[in-house]
């Protein structure tokens, strides 16, 4: 069987199997907190921006994906009839990741849906765009990069996270984990810092999902886009470890 057509059945898999209760019971958690935290303070658009960066919010998503990611490894690993229809371990994990991808969009949107229901009710009726523009851009553009940050950030977290428990097991998650709280919760937020240069971009992820300012669009974009390069990188010096180290799964 080929490859897409793996991919292609996992889709459906992945949308009948999932233990979604145990997810959808988290989203449902942090999108009530949601709730409470902005209730009626803000309008649609500027309380979507503030939930999705706020800390609570952030943990329990992120936590879910990573989790989720982590499943697939080890159902992906345990299945040697799955294992055996690829020629080596770098095309094994292509499709690993292709499928946290798949998976974890899946669980994104409903967890990002949970929260539109959410804040479309704590907004009292206030969808009206707001007057404030950053950069010379009209607001929906930015809120539609600042969604497309949170997606794409979140993603590659998850992978990252994967790889580091095929690399590490259990206790390098763990200090994955650990670094991503303290991450959390470490960020200070200066009022009227611009960022100018390369070397004023930020090394803590959460700060990708705060309003920054730049000095120019270009600079917001290059720094995002820097960010998630090294962490693509990172991925791949792992993969490349691991197809030198791993001999268990005879790829």
């Amino acid at each position: 069987m080929k490859s897409k057509n793996l991919n292609l059945l996992y889709i459906e898999s992945v949308i009948n199997k999932i233990e979604i209760k145990k997810y959808l019971l988290i989203m449902i958690l942090g999108s009530i907190s949601i709730f409470f935290t902005y209730n009626g303070k803000f309008d649609f658009f500027s309380t979507m921006i503030l939930s999705l960066s706020s800390n609570l919010f952030v943990l329990f998503t992120l936590s879910i994906i990573i989790f989720n990611a982590i499943e697939l490894v080890k159902k992906f690993e345990q299945n040697y009839l799955l294992i055996s229809r690829f020629k080596n371990l770098k095309e094994f994990y292509k499709y690993v990741i292709i499928n946290i991808l798949i998976a974890n969009s899946y669980l994104l949107f409903i967890s990002i849906f949970f929260l539109i229901s959410v804040v479309s009710f704590s907004c009292n009726g206030n969808f009206l765009l707001p007057s404030r523009i950053q950069y010379n851009i009209p607001f929906l553009i930015t809120f539609i990069y600042f969604f497309l940050k949170f997606i794409i950030l979140m993603l590659t977290l998850s992978i990252l996270g994967a790889f580091i428990y095929i690399l590490t097991n259990v206790f390098g998650v763990s200090i994955y984990f650990i670094l991503i709280i303290i991450s959390i919760y470490s960020v200070e937020y200066v009022d009227g810092f611009i960022r100018k240069s390369i070397i004023d971009f930020p090394i803590n992820f959460i700060n990708y999902l705060n309003i920054e300012e730049y000095i120019t669009f270009f600079h917001d974009v290059l720094a995002f886009s820097l960010y998630i390069a090294i962490l693509f990188l990172i991925i791949y010096i792992i993969i490349k470890f691991l197809r030198k180290k791993r001999k268990d799964l005879n790829l």
